[in-house]
């Protein structure tokens, strides 16, 4: 009897750890360092946040050559994505884009213009 006690408190826990392993792999904010070269920005379709160093340029990238991506899905054919360029130290280059994913294509890189 104490042993299976044990054994039902152990399958219960484990059930718990692998509920708890479940959210943070679905957590939004868990960025994704991008460790290929040339990936194509329009083949990030799956909400997250993505991280390019300027080793592992992308293509179809709006400015720079590092920054993050920022990715939030609705559905295949309503995908928003914002790049937030790295920038250079001392400079004002950080830049902020955004661009969707309709079901004809992704639209232009648009610039957001701040004061």
């Amino acid at each position: 009897m104490i042993v299976r006690n044990i054994l039902n408190a152990i399958k219960e826990l484990n059930s718990k750890i692998n509920d708890l392993q479940t959210q943070l792999n679905n957590k939004i904010d868990k960025t994704i360092s991008v460790t290929t070269a040339n990936t194509n920005l329009n083949d990030y379709i799956e909400t997250g946040i993505y991280y390019f160093s300027g080793t592992y340029t992308p293509t179809n990238i709006p400015s720079g050559t590092n920054g993050w991506l920022l990715v939030i899905k609705n559905d295949d054919n309503a995908i928003k994505q914002l790049w937030f360029r790295y920038g250079t130290a001392n400079s004002n280059d950080y830049n902020t884009y955004v661009r969707t994913k309709f079901s004809s294509g992704w639209s232009n890189w648009k610039q957001f213009t701040t004061e």
